[in-house]
């Protein structure tokens, strides 16, 4: 596979929908958009127009996001700061907290028939009372990815911030999904041995239904939200689910860290970590200034310019709690805008209600 990143300027084939940068300071917030100047990309190549809000206040939170746009332009993100209640939950809470979120958006997604799915990978950072001390919570149902990006003067490092990718062939997917196919009661015996965990999809046209397909179907991803795991997935062990980590991350003098969120558009042009950490060193003096990495980003020409990309990077500094949200989705637009517009404030609701209820249990 060769790596996604060359020396070149914007294909034709590569639209940026935007980019955005949130400086919030206290409740103002600063917006930066960097757009296209027309809506056609062949005759817009690289003539980007600058809107800013500017503010000589210090930012207390920079986050900077990007989607670009290739065949289907199903995928988006969401950010926001969040109330300080997070930091009143115990480890247990915040888990409980983002495991409700999902049941509550996949019911809303199923009630309202909403076509398709998206992979959905969360990040909420909260500074701890140490100070230059982060405390990251990563939930993940799909296969975009998390890591926690840390800079010196002559070391980059990258850390994985999220357990395993949902795919059927991850060994700790292949053992969940073998059990379930095991324990069902629904699936014929005859149907159960044809399943093969070897394989990154699970394929659905040797099975009629009603527990499999009239044509042929394949799922690449073992978890995510939507329609797109209707009864039928469902039986064979895929599930909205997702699975959360934790991170306490205390910064060193002299480093500077970051949360980096992307799709698996982004990955699937890398060769491995190597290359993505070339890239990173390549411009990591514009880290400093995380917008101008992401303009960079944006500037670079890709490999596979069919897929849709998303990156979102969250520089660790300031006293509020960051919340970054990127989805991917399959088989349609519906179900990422939803979640777009509903992941937040639905996790918000949640942390309400999980405030309240220990208010309750202390009088």
């Amino acid at each position: 596979m060769n790596i996604l990143w060359a020396n070149s300027q914007i294909t034709e084939s590569i639209c940026i929908k935007s980019i955005l940068v949130l400086e919030l300071i206290n409740t103002r917030v600063n917006t930066t958009i960097i757009m296209n100047e027309k809506n056609n990309p062949k005759e817009s190549r690289n003539k980007l127009k600058l809107f800013t809000s500017q503010s000589s206040a210090k930012p207390n939170l920079h986050i900077s996001a990007i989607t670009l746009s290739g065949r289907s332009n199903e995928e988006g993100y969401a950010v926001k700061e969040l109330d300080s209640k997070w930091q009143q939950l115990s480890q247990q809470q915040k888990e409980q907290t983002i495991e409700v979120t999902y049941d509550s958006l996949q019911q809303q997604l199923e009630k309202g028939k909403y076509p398709g799915g998206a992979c959905v990978i969360s990040a909420t950072i909260s500074p701890t009372v140490n100070q230059n001390e982060y405390f990251i919570t990563t939930a993940l149902t799909g296969d975009c990815e998390a890591y926690l990006l840390l800079v010196e003067n002559s070391k980059t490092t990258l850390e994985q911030l999220y357990k395993n990718l949902h795919h059927p062939n991850v060994d700790s997917e292949k053992s969940r999904i073998l059990a379930h196919i095991q324990r069902s009661k629904t699936i014929p015996s005859e149907y159960k041995k044809r399943f093969d965990p070897t394989k990154r999809k699970i394929k659905f046209d040797y099975i009629p239904p009603p527990i499999g397909f009239p044509s042929k179907y394949s799922v690449r991803v073992s978890r995510a939200l939507g329609n797109i795991l209707d009864p039928k997935f469902q039986q064979w062990g895929l599930t909205h689910k997702p699975d959360i980590s934790h991170k306490n991350v205390q910064l060193q003098e002299g480093q500077i860290g970051f949360v980096l969120l992307f799709s698996d558009g982004l990955r699937d042009g890398f060769a491995n970590n190597s290359a993505l950490l070339n890239f990173i060193d390549e411009n990591k003096q514009k880290l400093k200034t995380p917008e101008l990495f992401i303009e960079q980003l944006a500037k670079y020409k890709f490999d596979k310019k069919e897929d849709d990309r998303t990156v979102v990077l969250a520089k660790l500094e300031g006293g509020k709690v960051k919340q970054l949200t990127v989805i991917d989705g399959h088989a349609g637009i519906h179900v990422k805008k939803f979640i777009e517009g509903n992941f937040i404030s639905e996790l918000e609701q949640q942390i309400s209600a999980n405030s309240k209820r220990m208010l309750k249990n202390k009088l």
